[in-house]
């Protein structure tokens, strides 16, 4: 009896449902047709004998009620089961319903928590989009501010560039008005040479003129007194006989010659006067020459240095000109740029302005907000050192970011290693199914085989009938107890489904319930055409992320069913779980016997296609045969030795395998916490070089390059980030010598850089 299951609004599923129940019976009836020939096939292929030959012509043609008699093997176990087809398809619409069921549980399950994550996200989101539009208003503000103090700045600037330029022109009239006094004072100063040297001509002429004429006086008196000397020797002679005007005239002669030689002294002194005279004469023509040759050289002094200071004028006026064009460009640009801010901030000094009236009349309505500047500025003080511990922990946000997306490229890499390695176990498992299936095959085949060897020798020795009717009774007790089976499961997977339509349609109405909530409570945000904006483009992202994250979840769905169906087929994860068996487990001692029947049963098959060998090579008539059998099984065959090799090489693979993965996890864990606690990430480019690589880097390119010498010292390679860091290298690396010191200072640096630009 089949129980009809109602699914609304379900018709394609229903459809397909029949399709697979169709499927399912044309396959059953292909597999026992397949069977029932693969049994006649080895049947007669196995006897083709005469006397076999006769004895099984004589057990065929036997009624059908003879043959029933015979003990049942299980292939005709399995023969009877499969002629009753009511049964076997309500069993196999059962289980085809059984697995639509958990397909469709599976289904609402993830339906469930994907609306969860959904709203969630929308929660998460909203919150941002209200935390961003505040930030933005707040850095508005801060623009504003920022803005009015540029301005006061730019004024500023102006006010003492004007300043400036009003001290250097008067700076520049005070060096012209004193180059042309110093000019003018050397001028002075030549005509006062001049005057002086002409006055020393005069008084040099005057002197020689005199000195001229005492020469010539003093010779003058020299020639008197030698007259007078001769006149008086003469009156010496005449009176020579009175002693008295002798000693008198002696006396006289001994004065004059005393006078004669105080004059002779000075002739020679005016004669050494007049000879310097004369050298002074001679430089004094010189001089005159050179004093003649001044007023000209003068005259072309002048011009040239009124020629000089025309050009330096020019140069200078050139200079001038053209700093004072490059100046007014760039006013020029600034004034315009100037302009335009100003004509912007004079429409917002006028808001603020407004603003600043507004703020300047109390309040006296007894409401929140500030009543005075003195208060605005002290709330804008209070927000301002909010907002610098914000940004704190935005910097440590940011970093835990960075960091979370490193663990997310992480897991991705690990994700698609899972992948390929899921790939590779597929392609090894269906090799193993494959193998398996055709094993199957050939175990059924020698067990049907013997089993008719079995019927075919029980027939031969024995003529006991069975009872048909308890064999068919306690066959139709085991098929109720598999539908009945087949229900109860059926009434807990409805019981299931309903349970989660009702928690679906509480989610539902819950997600329903914090929208609604979620628009009451903001009705500015919905006021705004600004934020509906930004929320529709929100809204765009969100649904495409949601589609991607549709995808993903899809991915892992099949992912995780996948990983199921191999849990469920023995398969598992030696990293995580690890199996324990028991000394006396029935399991493996029901295993262990059913492998040494299984291993007999080997035996036996080998040993009866040994036979059959040898009889078929000599005819059928063999002495010792026995014997041959068992030196001939003694040998073993190359393919047993190639399988036990294949297993051999099968299980050292396999722990290799599983001792690749506990190492590969265990250095990642060992990495991973490397790069937490140090903050820097570890790899081995090549042979003794290591590249450390900080979690506040800004680049891929910022890396430490270290490298280790055979003496077993780690020595600094030279990179374009370690060359920002020239005095770090003098301070900890020669200085201290210690490379965990400067480790720590790239880090804090690193981690001040990426605060200061938040």
């Amino acid at each position: 009896m089949v129980y009809p299951v109602i699914y609304p609004t379900m018709d394609p599923l229903s459809d397909s449902m029949d399709n697979l129940v169709g499927m399912k019976r044309k396959f059953d009836a292909m597999v026992n047709q397949g069977k029932d020939e693969t049994l006649r096939h080895n049947l007669l292929s196995d006897f083709e004998d005469a006397e076999v030959t006769g004895n099984f012509s004589r057990l065929v043609d036997r009624s059908p009620k003879e043959h029933i008699k015979f003990p049942l093997s299980p292939a005709q176990h399995y023969s009877s089961f499969t002629s009753t087809p009511s049964s076997t398809r309500e069993i196999n619409l059962k289980d085809a319903e059984i697995t639509y069921h958990k397909a469709c549980i599976v289904k609402l399950e993830n339906r469930i928590a994907s609306l969860q994550r959904n709203a969630e996200q929308a929660s998460i989101e909203h919150d941002k989009e209200i935390a961003e539009i505040k930030t933005l208003r707040d850095r508005e503000v801060k623009k504003a501010a920022d803005l009015k103090s540029k301005l006061q700045y730019i004024m500023e600037c102006e006010k003492t560039a004007r300043d400036e330029v009003h001290r250097l022109e008067k700076e520049l009239q005070h060096q012209t008005i004193e180059s042309n006094n110093k000019f003018l004072k050397e001028q002075k100063e030549r005509i006062e040479a001049t005057d002086k040297a002409q006055q020393a001509k005069v008084h040099w002429k005057d002197k020689e003129a005199q000195l001229y004429e005492k020469i010539m006086s003093q010779k003058l008196k020299i020639g008197q007194l030698q007259s007078k000397l001769e006149e008086n020797l003469k009156q010496s002679a005449l009176k020579k006989n009175s002693s008295e005007e002798v000693a008198t005239y002696k006396q006289k002669v001994e004065k004059l010659e005393e006078a004669l030689l105080i004059e002779k002294k000075k002739v020679k002194d005016l004669e050494s006067r007049f000879a310097e005279q004369e050298d002074n004469i001679i430089t004094t023509k010189a001089l005159k020459a050179d004093l003649d040759m001044v007023p000209a050289l003068k005259s072309e002094v002048e011009k040239l240095r009124q020629d000089n200071e025309g050009l330096r004028l020019n140069e200078q006026n050139t200079m001038l000109l053209e700093e004072e064009i490059r100046g007014l460009k760039n006013k020029l640009g600034q004034i315009d740029s100037l302009r335009e801010r100003s004509a912007k901030l004079e429409v917002e000094n006028e808001e603020l302005k407004e603003r600043l009236t507004r703020w300047e009349m109390k309040d006296t309505s007894g409401s929140r907000r500030p009543q005075s500047p003195s208060s605005l500025s002290k709330r804008i003080q209070e927000l301002e050192s909010t907002n610098a511990s914000l940004l704190m922990t935005q910097g440590e946000m940011q970093s835990r970011i960075n960091i979370s997306e490193r663990k997310v490229e992480h897991g991705e890499a690990q994700l698609q290693r899972l992948v390929s390695a899921l790939t590779m176990e597929k392609n090894t498992s269906s090799q193993f199914t494959d193998l398996v299936k055709r094993l199957k095959r050939k175990l059924l085949l020698l067990s049907k085989e013997r089993d008719a060897y079995k019927n075919l020798l029980d027939s031969y020795e024995s003529e006991v009938t069975v009872n048909f009717d308890e064999e068919k009774s306690s066959q139709i007790r085991r098929l109720e107890e598999i539908v009945q089976e087949h229900k109860t499961n059926q009434a807990e997977t409805e019981a299931e489904i309903e349970s989660l339509s009702s928690r679906l349609a509480e989610c539902q109405t819950q997600l329903e319930q914090a929208q609604q909530h979620h628009r009451l409570d903001n009705p500015e945000q919905q006021s705004s055409q600004q934020d509906k904006e930004a929320i529709t483009l929100l809204r765009e992202q969100i649904a495409v992320l949601e589609s991607e994250l549709i995808k993903t979840q899809q991915e892992r769905d099949n992912l995780d069913a996948k990983i199921e169906q191999r849990h469920l087929q023995g398969d598992y994860d030696p990293s995580k779980t690890k199996i324990i068996h028991f000394r006396l487990n029935p399991f493996a001692l029901a295993q262990k016997e059913r492998e040494e029947e299984l291993e007999k049963l080997r035996e036996d098959n080998e040993k009866l296609k040994k036979r059959n060998q040898i009889l078929e090579e000599n005819g059928g008539m063999v002495e010792g045969i026995t014997m041959q059998v068992e030196e001939n099984l003694q040998k073993l065959s190359p393919s047993k030795e190639i399988e036990n090799l294949k297993s051999q090489l099968a299980s050292a693979e396999m722990r290799n395998q599983r001792l690749k993965e506990v190492f590969s996890k265990t250095s990642k864990e060992f990495r991973e916490v490397c790069y937490e606690l140090t903050g820097y990430r570890f790899d081995i480019p090549c042979a003794n070089q290591y590249r450390l690589t900080s979690m506040y880097a800004e680049r891929q390119k910022d890396y430490l390059l270290f490298q280790q010498n055979p003496k077993g010292e780690v020595q600094l390679l030279q990179t374009d980030f370690s060359m920002s860091f020239q005095g770090a290298m003098e301070k900890y690396l020669k200085k201290y010598k210690s490379l965990p010191l400067f480790l720590c200072h790239i880090t804090m640096e690193l981690f001040d850089r990426q605060t200061m630009s938040l």
